[in-house]
Protein backbone atom coordinates (compact mmCIF):
# COMPACT_ATOMS: atom_id res chain seq x y z
CA UNK A 1 0.00 0.00 0.00
CA UNK A 2 1.24 3.33 -0.77
CA UNK A 3 1.58 5.83 1.61
CA UNK A 4 1.74 9.74 1.93
CA UNK A 5 3.25 12.26 3.19
CA UNK A 6 3.16 16.27 3.12
CA UNK A 7 5.08 18.32 1.07
CA UNK A 8 3.95 22.17 0.61
CA UNK A 9 5.70 22.43 -2.72
CA UNK A 10 3.83 19.58 -4.79
CA UNK A 11 1.02 20.61 -6.79
CA UNK A 12 -1.65 18.25 -9.22
CA UNK A 13 -3.48 19.26 -11.94
CA UNK A 14 -6.52 17.61 -12.03
CA UNK A 15 -9.56 16.93 -14.52
CA UNK A 16 -12.54 17.32 -11.59
CA UNK A 17 -15.49 17.70 -14.82
CA UNK A 18 -15.15 18.12 -18.32
CA UNK A 19 -13.25 21.18 -19.55
CA UNK A 20 -12.51 21.71 -16.33
CA UNK A 21 -8.81 21.72 -14.32
CA UNK A 22 -8.05 22.71 -10.67
CA UNK A 23 -4.54 22.52 -9.45
CA UNK A 24 -4.53 21.87 -6.07
CA UNK A 25 -1.33 20.68 -3.20
CA UNK A 26 -0.88 17.34 -3.72
CA UNK A 27 0.20 14.26 -0.76
CA UNK A 28 3.81 13.41 -1.93
CA UNK A 29 3.72 9.63 -3.37
CA UNK A 30 5.92 7.22 -1.26
CA UNK A 31 6.42 4.07 -3.65
CA UNK A 32 4.72 1.32 -1.82
CA UNK A 33 5.17 -2.61 -2.50
CA UNK A 34 6.11 -3.32 -6.56
CA UNK A 35 5.98 0.30 -7.24
CA UNK A 36 8.65 2.91 -7.97
CA UNK A 37 8.29 7.30 -7.73
CA UNK A 38 8.95 8.78 -10.70
CA UNK A 39 9.66 12.65 -11.54
CA UNK A 40 8.00 13.49 -14.59
CA UNK A 41 10.19 15.68 -16.83
CA UNK A 42 7.45 15.93 -19.94
CA UNK A 43 4.12 14.32 -20.65
CA UNK A 44 2.56 14.21 -24.44
CA UNK A 45 -1.32 15.35 -24.83
CA UNK A 46 -2.98 12.87 -27.46
CA UNK A 47 -6.73 12.48 -28.85
CA UNK A 48 -7.80 10.29 -25.87
CA UNK A 49 -6.57 12.85 -23.83
CA UNK A 50 -8.81 15.10 -25.54
CA UNK A 51 -12.05 13.11 -25.22
CA UNK A 52 -11.62 12.60 -21.42
CA UNK A 53 -11.41 15.85 -20.99
CA UNK A 54 -14.72 16.67 -23.08
CA UNK A 55 -16.37 13.89 -20.84
CA UNK A 56 -16.71 12.38 -24.01
CA UNK A 57 -14.66 8.95 -23.64
CA UNK A 58 -16.48 5.65 -23.27
CA UNK A 59 -14.94 4.60 -20.87
CA UNK A 60 -12.80 7.25 -18.48
CA UNK A 61 -14.68 9.83 -17.36
CA UNK A 62 -13.42 13.04 -15.07
CA UNK A 63 -12.14 13.05 -12.00
CA UNK A 64 -8.98 12.01 -13.22
CA UNK A 65 -5.46 12.89 -13.50
CA UNK A 66 -4.45 12.93 -16.90
CA UNK A 67 -1.26 11.98 -18.43
CA UNK A 68 0.20 9.03 -20.16
CA UNK A 69 2.64 9.74 -22.74
CA UNK A 70 5.70 10.53 -20.40
CA UNK A 71 9.24 10.27 -19.43
CA UNK A 72 11.10 11.15 -15.98
CA UNK A 73 14.21 10.57 -13.73
CA UNK A 74 13.47 7.85 -11.54
CA UNK A 75 13.29 8.74 -7.77
CA UNK A 76 13.20 5.73 -6.24
CA UNK A 77 13.63 1.98 -7.55
CA UNK A 78 12.95 -1.83 -5.95
CA UNK A 79 12.38 -4.55 -7.47
CA UNK A 80 11.45 -5.89 -10.93
CA UNK A 81 13.16 -2.83 -12.82
CA UNK A 82 17.11 -2.54 -14.15
CA UNK A 83 16.61 0.89 -13.88
CA UNK A 84 18.30 3.12 -11.32
CA UNK A 85 17.31 6.17 -9.19
CA UNK A 86 18.34 9.41 -10.80
CA UNK A 87 17.97 6.89 -14.48
CA UNK A 88 15.75 8.93 -17.20
CA UNK A 89 13.07 6.52 -17.81
CA UNK A 90 9.83 5.75 -20.18
CA UNK A 91 6.81 4.42 -18.21
CA UNK A 92 4.69 1.76 -20.27
CA UNK A 93 1.57 3.13 -18.98
CA UNK A 94 -0.93 0.11 -19.64
CA UNK A 95 -1.93 -1.79 -16.25
CA UNK A 96 -3.16 -5.61 -16.88
CA UNK A 97 -3.58 -8.25 -14.33
CA UNK A 98 -0.72 -10.62 -15.19
CA UNK A 99 -2.79 -13.82 -14.70
CA UNK A 100 -5.75 -13.79 -17.18
CA UNK A 101 -5.60 -15.80 -20.84
CA UNK A 102 -4.75 -12.45 -22.57
CA UNK A 103 -1.93 -11.69 -20.09
CA UNK A 104 -0.60 -15.09 -20.51
CA UNK A 105 -0.46 -14.64 -24.09
CA UNK A 106 1.27 -11.56 -24.37
CA UNK A 107 -2.04 -9.75 -25.27
CA UNK A 108 -2.30 -7.73 -22.01
CA UNK A 109 -3.57 -4.91 -24.12
CA UNK A 110 -6.85 -6.97 -23.87
CA UNK A 111 -6.90 -8.09 -20.13
CA UNK A 112 -10.48 -7.48 -19.14
CA UNK A 113 -9.09 -5.46 -16.26
CA UNK A 114 -7.01 -3.16 -18.49
CA UNK A 115 -6.36 0.20 -17.15
CA UNK A 116 -3.90 2.89 -18.15
CA UNK A 117 -1.91 5.36 -15.59
CA UNK A 118 -3.55 8.69 -16.72
CA UNK A 119 -6.98 7.02 -16.11
CA UNK A 120 -7.12 4.31 -13.60
CA UNK A 121 -3.94 5.66 -11.83
CA UNK A 122 -2.89 9.16 -11.54
CA UNK A 123 -0.94 10.42 -14.59
CA UNK A 124 1.57 12.56 -15.11
CA UNK A 125 -0.80 15.86 -14.45
CA UNK A 126 0.73 14.91 -10.78
CA UNK A 127 4.10 16.12 -11.43
CA UNK A 128 5.46 12.89 -9.27
CA UNK A 129 4.36 9.50 -9.78
CA UNK A 130 4.21 6.07 -8.52
CA UNK A 131 4.04 3.72 -11.03
CA UNK A 132 5.00 -0.20 -11.11
CA UNK A 133 8.41 -0.82 -10.95
CA UNK A 134 8.03 -3.19 -14.23
CA UNK A 135 6.64 -0.18 -15.99
CA UNK A 136 9.68 1.92 -15.99
CA UNK A 137 12.39 1.25 -18.82
CA UNK A 138 15.53 2.95 -18.99
CA UNK A 139 15.94 5.28 -21.98
CA UNK A 140 19.03 4.88 -24.59
CA UNK A 141 21.11 7.77 -24.06
CA UNK A 142 21.53 8.14 -27.85
CA UNK A 143 17.66 8.84 -27.54
CA UNK A 144 17.38 12.81 -28.78
CA UNK A 145 16.30 14.13 -25.69
CA UNK A 146 12.99 16.23 -27.86
CA UNK A 147 11.88 13.58 -29.22
CA UNK A 148 11.56 11.23 -25.95
CA UNK A 149 7.79 12.38 -25.51
CA UNK A 150 7.35 10.51 -29.10
CA UNK A 151 8.30 6.88 -27.50
CA UNK A 152 4.60 6.48 -26.60
CA UNK A 153 2.47 7.13 -29.69
CA UNK A 154 5.08 5.80 -31.85
CA UNK A 155 4.15 2.37 -29.72
CA UNK A 156 0.58 2.98 -31.03
CA UNK A 157 1.58 3.60 -34.60
CA UNK A 158 4.15 0.49 -34.68
CA UNK A 159 0.94 -1.59 -32.72
CA UNK A 160 -1.73 -0.25 -35.11
CA UNK A 161 0.85 -1.42 -38.51
CA UNK A 162 1.41 -4.36 -36.94
CA UNK A 163 -2.53 -5.33 -37.08
CA UNK A 164 -2.65 -4.91 -40.36
CA UNK A 165 0.04 -7.51 -41.53
CA UNK A 166 3.18 -7.40 -43.54
CA UNK A 167 2.60 -4.24 -45.78
CA UNK A 168 6.26 -4.60 -47.78
CA UNK A 169 5.50 -3.94 -50.93
CA UNK A 170 1.77 -2.88 -50.44
CA UNK A 171 -0.37 0.20 -50.86
CA UNK A 172 -1.39 1.65 -47.76
CA UNK A 173 -3.38 5.04 -47.20
CA UNK A 174 -3.28 6.72 -43.49
CA UNK A 175 -6.12 8.77 -42.42
CA UNK A 176 -5.39 11.90 -40.27
CA UNK A 177 -1.91 13.59 -40.21
CA UNK A 178 -1.83 14.03 -36.69
CA UNK A 179 0.74 12.79 -34.27
CA UNK A 180 0.01 9.14 -34.71
CA UNK A 181 -1.80 9.27 -38.28
CA UNK A 182 2.30 10.32 -39.03
CA UNK A 183 3.64 8.15 -37.20
CA UNK A 184 1.95 5.54 -38.44
CA UNK A 185 2.97 6.87 -42.33
CA UNK A 186 6.35 6.19 -41.20
CA UNK A 187 6.39 3.08 -39.94
CA UNK A 188 4.78 1.87 -43.49
CA UNK A 189 7.99 3.94 -45.02
CA UNK A 190 10.20 2.04 -42.45
CA UNK A 191 8.59 -1.54 -43.63
CA UNK A 192 8.63 -1.19 -47.23
CA UNK A 193 5.16 -0.27 -48.14
CA UNK A 194 5.05 0.42 -52.06
CA UNK A 195 2.78 3.60 -51.62
CA UNK A 196 1.87 5.79 -48.15
CA UNK A 197 -1.02 7.68 -49.18
CA UNK A 198 -1.69 10.46 -46.48
CA UNK A 199 -5.40 12.04 -46.31
CA UNK A 200 -6.44 15.25 -43.85
CA UNK A 201 -8.19 17.99 -44.19
CA UNK A 202 -5.70 19.94 -42.44
CA UNK A 203 -3.02 20.98 -45.00
CA UNK A 204 -0.50 22.41 -42.86
CA UNK A 205 -0.41 18.78 -40.94
CA UNK A 206 -0.02 17.50 -43.71
CA UNK A 207 2.83 19.37 -44.78
CA UNK A 208 5.26 18.80 -41.28
CA UNK A 209 7.06 15.95 -42.23
CA UNK A 210 7.51 14.53 -45.38
CA UNK A 211 6.45 10.66 -45.28
CA UNK A 212 5.48 9.59 -48.81
CA UNK A 213 3.13 10.98 -50.97
CA UNK A 214 0.50 13.37 -49.14
CA UNK A 215 -3.26 13.90 -50.58
CA UNK A 216 -5.40 16.68 -49.28
CA UNK A 217 -8.82 15.56 -48.63
CA UNK A 218 -10.29 18.87 -48.33
CA UNK A 219 -13.73 16.64 -46.43
CA UNK A 220 -14.63 15.01 -49.69
CA UNK A 221 -15.64 11.35 -49.56
CA UNK A 222 -12.60 9.03 -49.73
CA UNK A 223 -12.91 7.70 -53.01
CA UNK A 224 -13.32 10.67 -54.68
CA UNK A 225 -9.92 12.02 -52.70
CA UNK A 226 -8.10 9.12 -54.26
CA UNK A 227 -9.42 8.58 -57.81
CA UNK A 228 -8.27 5.68 -59.70
CA UNK A 229 -6.93 3.92 -56.45
CA UNK A 230 -10.18 3.81 -55.22
CA UNK A 231 -10.71 -0.02 -54.30
CA UNK A 232 -7.12 -0.52 -55.38
CA UNK A 233 -5.25 -0.35 -51.55
CA UNK A 234 -4.01 -3.04 -50.03
CA UNK A 235 -4.76 -1.07 -46.61
CA UNK A 236 -6.59 1.75 -45.25
CA UNK A 237 -5.29 3.11 -41.03
CA UNK A 238 -8.27 5.12 -40.14
CA UNK A 239 -6.59 7.13 -37.35
CA UNK A 240 -9.56 9.74 -36.94
CA UNK A 241 -12.22 7.74 -34.94
CA UNK A 242 -15.18 8.75 -37.77
CA UNK A 243 -17.55 6.27 -38.25
CA UNK A 244 -17.89 7.88 -42.13
CA UNK A 245 -14.80 7.07 -42.46
CA UNK A 246 -14.82 3.63 -41.42
CA UNK A 247 -17.40 3.03 -44.03
CA UNK A 248 -15.63 4.65 -47.07
CA UNK A 249 -12.10 2.74 -45.51
CA UNK A 250 -14.03 -0.28 -46.43
CA UNK A 251 -15.03 0.59 -50.27
CA UNK A 252 -11.57 2.09 -50.71
CA UNK A 253 -9.28 -1.57 -50.02
CA UNK A 254 -9.44 -4.22 -52.85
CA UNK A 255 -11.04 -7.57 -52.60
CA UNK A 256 -8.80 -9.50 -49.47
CA UNK A 257 -7.77 -5.83 -47.96
CA UNK A 258 -7.85 -4.68 -45.05
CA UNK A 259 -8.92 -1.79 -43.08
CA UNK A 260 -7.65 -0.77 -39.60
CA UNK A 261 -9.45 0.94 -37.27
CA UNK A 262 -6.66 3.41 -34.83
CA UNK A 263 -8.84 6.30 -34.03
CA UNK A 264 -10.79 5.71 -30.66
CA UNK A 265 -14.87 4.93 -31.61
CA UNK A 266 -17.58 6.18 -29.99
CA UNK A 267 -19.77 3.98 -30.72
CA UNK A 268 -21.84 2.04 -33.18
CA UNK A 269 -21.79 2.68 -37.12
CA UNK A 270 -22.43 0.74 -40.53
CA UNK A 271 -20.79 -0.99 -42.90
CA UNK A 272 -21.28 -2.66 -45.86
CA UNK A 273 -21.66 -6.37 -45.06
CA UNK A 274 -21.99 -7.45 -49.01
CA UNK A 275 -18.62 -5.70 -49.66
CA UNK A 276 -17.20 -7.10 -46.54
CA UNK A 277 -18.01 -11.12 -47.06
CA UNK A 278 -18.07 -11.18 -50.71
CA UNK A 279 -14.67 -9.30 -50.75
CA UNK A 280 -13.15 -10.96 -47.87
CA UNK A 281 -12.18 -7.41 -46.67
CA UNK A 282 -11.20 -7.15 -42.82
CA UNK A 283 -12.06 -4.51 -40.69
CA UNK A 284 -9.43 -4.86 -37.47
CA UNK A 285 -9.87 -2.92 -34.16
CA UNK A 286 -6.91 -1.31 -32.26
CA UNK A 287 -6.50 -1.18 -28.47
CA UNK A 288 -3.25 0.73 -27.40
CA UNK A 289 -0.23 -1.85 -27.46
CA UNK A 290 1.67 -4.37 -25.92
CA UNK A 291 5.17 -4.10 -24.36
CA UNK A 292 7.01 -5.42 -27.41
CA UNK A 293 5.57 -2.52 -29.28
CA UNK A 294 6.89 0.06 -26.56
CA UNK A 295 10.60 -1.35 -26.29
CA UNK A 296 10.55 -1.33 -29.92
CA UNK A 297 9.42 2.50 -30.65
CA UNK A 298 12.30 3.21 -27.96
CA UNK A 299 14.84 1.34 -29.99
CA UNK A 300 13.82 3.36 -33.28
CA UNK A 301 13.93 6.32 -31.91
CA UNK A 302 17.46 5.90 -30.19
CA UNK A 303 19.02 4.55 -33.46
CA UNK A 304 16.60 4.83 -36.90
CA UNK A 305 17.35 7.74 -38.61
CA UNK A 306 13.75 8.15 -39.92
CA UNK A 307 12.75 8.38 -36.22
CA UNK A 308 15.32 10.17 -34.51
CA UNK A 309 16.20 12.70 -36.92
CA UNK A 310 12.23 14.08 -37.09
CA UNK A 311 12.66 18.21 -36.09
CA UNK A 312 11.67 18.97 -32.74
CA UNK A 313 10.14 22.09 -34.09
CA UNK A 314 7.07 19.40 -34.16
CA UNK A 315 6.60 19.78 -30.99
CA UNK A 316 4.93 22.61 -28.72
CA UNK A 317 6.21 22.16 -24.98
CA UNK A 318 4.25 24.27 -22.76
CA UNK A 319 4.46 25.03 -19.00
CA UNK A 320 1.97 22.99 -16.63
CA UNK A 321 0.38 26.21 -15.70
CA UNK A 322 -1.10 26.54 -19.50
CA UNK A 323 -2.52 23.47 -19.31
CA UNK A 324 -6.68 24.39 -19.55
CA UNK A 325 -5.49 26.46 -22.66
CA UNK A 326 -3.50 24.30 -24.31
CA UNK A 327 -6.07 21.38 -23.84
CA UNK A 328 -8.89 23.88 -25.16
CA UNK A 329 -7.03 24.61 -27.96
CA UNK A 330 -6.70 20.82 -28.87
CA UNK A 331 -10.32 20.46 -28.35
CA UNK A 332 -10.94 23.15 -31.16
CA UNK A 333 -8.29 21.53 -33.35
CA UNK A 334 -6.47 24.96 -34.31
CA UNK A 335 -3.23 23.47 -32.95
CA UNK A 336 -0.15 23.90 -36.04
CA UNK A 337 1.99 21.41 -34.00
CA UNK A 338 1.74 17.81 -34.37
CA UNK A 339 2.41 16.85 -30.66
CA UNK A 340 1.80 19.39 -28.04
CA UNK A 341 2.83 18.40 -24.38
CA UNK A 342 3.59 19.73 -20.79
CA UNK A 343 7.01 20.23 -19.03
CA UNK A 344 7.93 20.39 -15.72
CA UNK A 345 11.26 21.89 -15.91
CA UNK A 346 10.98 25.41 -17.33
CA UNK A 347 11.75 24.13 -21.32
CA UNK A 348 8.53 25.13 -22.49
CA UNK A 349 8.67 26.87 -26.15
CA UNK A 350 5.41 28.23 -26.24
CA UNK A 351 5.32 29.48 -29.91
Amino acid sequence: MTTTQSDPSLRATVLTAPATFSTTPAESPRPGVGDVLVRVAETGLCGSDVTMYLGRHPVNRPPLTLGHEFHGELLSAGEGTSARPGDAVAVFPALSCGECASCRRGATNLCPDMGIIGAQRPGALAGVVTVPAASVLPIDPATPPGLRVLIEPLAVALHAVNRAGPVAGRRCAVLGAGAIGTLVALVLRHRGAEAVHRIDTDGHKLSLVDTGIARHGDGRPLAEVLGGEHGELDVVLDCVGSAELAGQSLGAVRPGGTVVLVGVQHGAFSLDGVALQRGERAVLGVQLYVLADFTEAMRLLAGEPLFSGLPESLIRRNAVGDVAEVFDRLARGVSTHLKETIVFAGKENPC
